[in-house]
């Protein structure tokens, strides 16, 4: 069967709609009761403080501004610390999340005045390792889901954070008028708000981990690599997403650039004159909901999703180089890593509705029209390549099919994230511990084709909860608690699998005695999470040296003929 539109508003909402089920059988709350907070300089917030039958007890900071309102002159420009206020202020209750897709169907509000954060803490008298969680949605959708706060039940204070997205947090001009990258920017001054209020939380801003799903994964790995984020965290992890896969950013071989679609946004909206400068102020005063609609109908006439995103600009200095000569120089910030893909990333785009397999020329249109998602001078040449290493002379329906679910996996999300540790490898030296993991455990709430294994976003619900939250079965309960554990264990000591805290006190084993070991040069191994864990060999070593010739076709503003496998 054909490939029909993909989109990745699904695997969103059910991501959300699965957690949201996770949190409410966490445990009953027994009581709710409002906690003040002073932050500073007579600057007060009221909270919730709210108590589960278990006995545990999160105080909850809904909303906080951590800048200005980007309106106005401030729209397009890098993003200015909120001022103080005076008095007690509210959070408890959600803030605004920023203006995205208006086919998102979701209850909180939608305003340009969206940058804000929520924090929730177990203990506002400690200090606490630091979980800094940055949203996916393709820098287009999504927020800084309330949800989080489950994991500061395993012993940390979370933090949740909303950036610009779309138009108004990625147009740009392609030059130092209108550079771009103000979502990203957004996210800097967040991290920076972490490092001067997070003690009054009862956090540690010298043990701050950021940790992401997709685009979030994408964020984590170009905070690794900016200059500007230095010294705001310690420890990263990325959940199917880094800075070298194809939706993370512009390269020079796409179609079409950030400048070609800011153009096409703006003259939807009255702004004709395609002078930077004039452009730039003319989109500044353009009304925000038509702005929206614009981006999303240029999106539809360009027929590409992953547009509006991350680019390479030395103004602001954010990403002042493409990622593979910033790991080369090796000046980025070297912070132990753990990141992995899941099994089935984006097979839910395959229909074999039949179960009867697929042909090769179904393969080929399948991948294509992922690929088509960036929409790169040499797509044909990248499908060829493609299509050349993992199908060989296969003919039977069901191989091809399974083929094309590891390709799909491999070449969204898994090769990018091992040649990316394959450069930070290169350059890290010993100074760095890293992890590998491979999501392929089917919970419950699943209801799509073995064969197609685990979407993309697939584990972020297991991240988020713990050994009494996942309703289903017990099998569920001992994944969420086993993921939760070795994300925290990371986030604290820097191992996943440590048998004992530094002090000597004995941690809980989830793992059926599997100890997760880091993957270096000479150990590439990953940790397969599923029912069963366990260290596994890479099961395709190919794919990095393949993703090399992809990522070079990805950078040629060319066609290439006739590259070849091997």
């Amino acid at each position: 069967m054909m490939p029909r539109k993909q989109s990745l508003i699904p695997i969103f909402v059910l991501t959300l709609t699965f957690l949201s089920k996770f949190s409410q059988l966490l445990g009953a709350v027994v009581s709710t009761a409002d906690v003040l907070l002073d932050l500073e300089k007579g600057q007060t917030l009221r909270g919730i403080k709210v108590a589960y039958s278990n006995g545990d007890h999160i105080n909850k900071f809904y909303g906080i501004p951590y800048a200005l309102p980007p309106t106005g002159d401030r729209r397009f420009e890098p993003p200015s610390p909120a001022l103080p206020w005076s008095g007690v202020r509210n959070a408890k209750t959600e803030g605004n999340i920023c203006p995205q897709n208006p086919s998102q169907q979701m209850s909180q509000n939608r305003s340009e005045d969206c940058l804000n954060l929520s924090v929730f803490s177990p203990n506002l008298n400690g200090s606490l390792p630091v979980f800094v969680w940055i949203h996916g949605g393709g820098f287009r959708d999504g927020f800084g889901s309330s949800d989080v706060y489950l994991i500061s039940r395993k012993g940390m204070v979370s933090v949740a954070i909303n950036y610009r997205l779309a138009p108004f947090g990625f147009l740009s001009t392609g030059d130092d008028v209108m550079p771009g990258n103000y979502g990203m920017l957004d996210q800097v001054l967040a991290l920076k708000w972490v490092q001067k209020h997070i003690r009054a939380f009862g956090g540690d801003p010298s043990r701050v981990t950021i940790a992401g799903n997709s685009a979030g994964g994408h964020s984590v790995d170009f905070h690794i690599l900016s200059p500007l984020s230095r010294g705001l965290f310690h420890r990263a992890i990325m959940e199917s997403g880094t800075s070298f896969c194809s939706s993370a950013m512009e390269r020079p071989g796409k179609t079409v650039k950030v400048k070609d679609f800011t153009l096409s946004v703006a003259a939807s909206v009255g702004c004709t004159d395609t002078h930077s400068t004039a452009l730039l102020r003319c989109l500044k005063s353009a009304n925000a909901d038509q702005l929206l609609l614009a981006s999303v109908n240029a999106e539809k006439s360009f027929a590409i999703t992953f547009i509006a995103i991350p680019r390479v600009e030395t103004k602001f200095g954010f990403l002042p180089d493409y990622p593979k000569n910033l790991f080369s120089s090796g000046q980025y910030n070297k912070v132990d890593t753990l990141r992995g893909y899941n099994s089935g990333e984006w097979a839910f785009a395959i229909h074999d509705t039949d179960n009867n397999g697929i042909t090769r020329h179904e393969f080929t249109q399948y991948f294509a029209a992922f690929f088509k998602k960036s929409a790169f001078v040499n797509d044909d040449a990248i499908n060829q390549l493609v299509e050349d290493a993992y199908l060989g002379n296969k003919t039977d329906p069901i191989s091809i099919r399974t083929s094309l679910v590891h390709a799909l996996a491999d070449m969204t999300y898994g090769a990018a994230s091992l040649y990316d540790l394959e450069k930070t490898l290169q350059t890290s030296g010993a100074t760095t511990r890293h992890f590998f993991y491979h999501f392929s455990y089917r919970g419950s709430n699943l209801t799509t084709a073995v064969w197609k294994g685990v979407a993309h976003a697939g584990e972020v619900p297991y991240v988020f909860s713990n050994a009494a939250s996942v309703s289903a079965t017990a099998d569920d309960k001992r994944v969420g608690n086993m993921v939760q554990t070795m994300w925290t264990n990371f986030a604290k000591y820097g191992e996943p699998t440590l048998v004992r805290a530094p002090d000597g006190t004995p941690l809980p084993q989830v793992t059926d005695g599997v100890h997760w070991d880091s993957f270096t040069s000479t150990n590439q191994k990953m940790f397969e999470i599923g029912l069963h864990p366990k260290m596994e060999a890479l099961p395709r070593p190919f794919i990095v040296a393949l993703y090399q010739k992809v990522l070079d076709l990805m950078h040629a503003q060319t066609v290439v003929q006739n590259v070849v496998v091997g």
